[in-house]
């Protein structure tokens, strides 16, 4: 059964103690690589020193690494953050080729989507896992 993350400091924690173990237990890179951030980034984000938008890396690894999952308007269900975050940076046309052309036209407008100086709307259930 699904629950919700309550309070967002314990979810804050919850993400950076992930990434953490994930980069100890996978090694930097590797972890860096599985969210699609640069190793730079992620060591800065556990270092406590990264001064950009944080928000992309933790919805990363809540999707990735801890099952949060977000309802998606295009789809009618639930998906992971990572995959949200897929659609999102996905180029009109790969998405085109990969049949995925009308969840790449309702994302951009979507309340989840992560736009200039803007963060996504909050809200995700954890899967279980």
């Amino acid at each position: 059964m699904a629950d919700a993350i309550t309070t967002p400091a314990a979810a804050a924690a919850d993400w950076r103690d992930e990434l953490r173990r994930q980069a100890e237990l996978l090694g930097l890179r590797q972890a860096a690589k599985e969210i699609g951030f640069s190793p730079t980034t992620v060591a800065q984000v556990l270092a406590g020193r990264y001064t950009g938008d944080s928000n992309g890396v933790r919805r990363a690894v809540e999707g990735l690494f801890l099952g949060v999952m977000i309802p998606c308007p295009a789809l009618g269900f639930e998906i992971r953050g990572d995959q949200c975050r897929s659609f999102q940076v996905m180029t009109p046309e790969r998405a085109a080729v990969s049949g995925n052309l009308q969840i790449n036209r309702t994302c951009s407008s979507c309340p989840h989507r992560r736009s200039a100086g803007k963060a996504p709307a909050e809200g995700g259930t954890r899967d279980g896992r």
